[in-house]
């Protein structure tokens, strides 16, 4: 039997001048030059906690050795302030906000983005006591691609929802944000926000990174960079062709995609997490069940089966602090797509469970002929048709359900 040595590692910091692959390479070339049996090698990239990290790796009839290497990049774009970005933060209107129960702060990120952004904003949001779920306005040209993936972490830490936008010294209201723009590293931060929105008139920029310094190891440095910066948006659960797109642009050219396909690629989200379609079972039945995070909760739509008893309608949202207008509310309606759907007559049971509201109903084939080609779908709650105001949510997203619909109602058959 042979027995492997443990493995040996060499943790390198980063030099002036020196670029990762200038020590991660020789730790393959050397360990090969005195391999006397079966070598492999290989290097690979990861971003841990506060830097990319580049392991070149070497084995040699079960003898490993890892070299450890930190490393940096930077891009930004020459148009805007090189200063270092700055975080102002300003508290919610108290008499204003208090009583609709928002405690929401605003927090302007401002200037170029540096290794040290991400250390600074946590620091204000502990210094001032800043809840989860706050607002951050980014307005910046970019700067370290890294400093930008950790500045998103730390935003996606704290759950705040993303904007992009600059504090409006000239408004007569105190913290109010105007339109800015968002590029290159900004635009990795910018993915960091749980929740992500674009006010009118600002832009959100992307292109392709690229080194200060060249050498003839660029392209083997970006092909593991490059995985860094995929891996990172995917976590943000969003489309990795916003990679796709930055690379496709030259040195100094910015993309600057339609609304359109920024929510296209989640890149925007508008308040709303994507939609989960999942098809399970309880001792009593089965039900295909919609589930989608809001800034205000989480919404289900749930389509249910249990032996014996016709196709029902269960739906749950948090009515919060609206818990008795939505038990008082008794115009009851299914949204499918655009199109209000009475439910007048056929509600189940309502109930408030610890202000999250449960409401059932039954439901006919007309009706259910109609949800299943629907795009999106949704319960509303109103104290008449016809009122201005409702609770609920409705247009949840359809099309992964609407798939799963026709073997679920198979299986409900039988």
């Amino acid at each position: 039997m042979r027995v492997l040595t443990p493995p040996a590692a060499a943790i390198v910091p980063p030099q002036e001048g020196v670029k990762a692959l200038d020590v991660a390479s020789p730790v393959v070339a050397n360990d090969a030059k005195d391999c006397q049996g079966k070598f492999a090698s290989g290097r690979t990239s990861e971003l841990v906690e506060s830097d990319v990290v580049f392991r070149g790796f070497s084995s040699c009839e079960g003898i490993l050795r890892v070299a450890v290497v930190l490393m940096a990049l930077f891009a930004a774009s020459k148009a805007f302030s090189q200063t270092p970005m700055q975080f102002t933060a300003f508290p919610p209107d108290r008499s204003t906000n208090a009583p609709t129960g928002v405690h929401a702060w605003r927090i302007y990120a401002s200037g170029l983005i540096d290794e040290d952004a991400d250390k600074h904003l946590e620091e204000v949001i502990q210094r001032d006591n800043i809840p989860y779920h706050s607002d951050i306005f980014l307005h910046s040209g970019g700067g370290s691609l890294v400093g930008g993936m950790k500045l998103g972490k730390v935003i996606r830490k704290y759950l705040l929802h993303s904007n992009i936008g600059q504090l409006d010294l000239s408004s007569k209201d105190q913290g109010s944000p105007k339109s800015g723009n968002c590029y290159s590293a900004c635009a990795m931060a910018f993915l960091g926000g749980e929740y992500r929105f674009l006010m009118t008139g600002s832009v959100y920029g992307i292109h392709r990174f690229y080194l200060d310094k060249q050498t003839k190891r660029d392209a083997d440095l970006a092909q593991m960079m490059s995985a860094v910066v995929v891996e990172y948006i995917r976590s943000m659960d969003v489309s990795t062709e916003v990679f796709t797109l930055a690379a496709s642009a030259g040195r100094d050219e910015i993309v600057t995609p339609s609304q359109e396909v920024l929510v296209r690629l989640n890149v925007l989200n508008n308040g709303t997490k994507s939609t989960k379609w999942t098809i399970e079972s309880v001792r009593d039945g089965i039900y295909l069940k919609g589930e989608q995070q809001t800034p205000n909760g989480t919404n289900k739509f749930m389509i249910t089966c249990a032996p014996g008893e016709p196709v029902g309608l269960y739906a749950i949202f948090d009515a919060g602090m609206n818990v008795a207008d939505a038990m008082n509310s008794n115009a009851e309606t299914l949204m499918i797509d655009s199109t209000k759907v009475s439910l007048a007559g056929r509600r189940v049971s309502k109930k408030n469970v610890n202000g999250k509201m449960n409401l059932s109903y039954s439901v006919d084939p007309t009706i259910l002929n109609a949800i299943s080609k629907a795009k999106t779908v949704g319960i509303l709650l109103q104290p008449a048709t016809e009122a201005a105001i409702h609770l609920g949510f409705e247009s949840m997203p359809f099309d992964e359900g609407r798939a799963k619909l026709p073997g679920f109602l198979q299986v409900c058959k039988h």
